[in-house]
């Protein structure tokens, strides 16, 4: 091989060491996390056997998300009059429909995932100012502090950046756990 054709098939191999280079920098953003991935492959995952008899919707999702370890927040508003949940029984299915199984019982309530979390969320409260988890604060944080303290500061913040919320009567963390004690004992 001359010289010419080596500098030949070199300049070939930068050029598709770039083309592939881009092709990762093009395609990479539109991959799915692990942690998405992850939450997926679970919802996805074949049950052959959900059973609850619990009789709040609440409960029966915290007995789906630690029976298929599943980490999930739920935003939950108790409302006078709602009647308990049915039983729940699913058999050879997915995760994701007993999961949606469950949610349906209650009208309003609906479900997203992201970041490796399901997130259940009350419909009606997406747009409302006076929901807390509605609350825009731009930056917040709080180490080696105990729970009633991260709570103080939180006040504070919410103050300092005038949110028309009645931070007195807000409820935070009311009846948190916190190293294994309640925070707000109630008897």
């Amino acid at each position: 091989m001359s010289c010419a054709s080596a500098a030949k098939v070199t300049d070939v191999n930068n050029n598709s060491d770039q083309y592939i280079l881009l092709l990762i920098n093009l395609l990479l953003p539109t991959l799915p996390t692990a942690a998405e991935q992850g939450l997926h492959s679970k919802l996805a995952q074949h049950v052959s056997g959900f059973d609850s008899e619990n009789s709040s919707t609440a409960g029966q999702l915290i007995e789906f998300a630690r029976q298929f370890h599943i980490p999930m927040g739920i935003e939950w508003v108790e409302s006078a009059g709602k009647s308990s949940a049915k039983p729940v029984h699913a058999r050879n299915t997915t995760a994701r429909t007993v999961l949606e199984q469950i949610v349906k019982q209650r009208q309003e309530l609906g479900f997203s995932g992201s970041d490796g979390v399901v997130h259940v969320f009350d419909r009606s409260f997406i747009c409302d100012s006076r929901n807390f988890l509605n609350l825009h604060i731009p930056h917040f944080r709080v180490e080696n502090e105990s729970l009633l303290c991260a709570e103080f500061w939180l006040r504070a913040n919410i103050r300092q950046l005038g949110i028309p919320v009645s931070v007195e009567r807000l409820t935070l963390f009311g009846g948190g756990q916190a190293y294994g004690r309640n925070l707000y004992p109630t008897a």
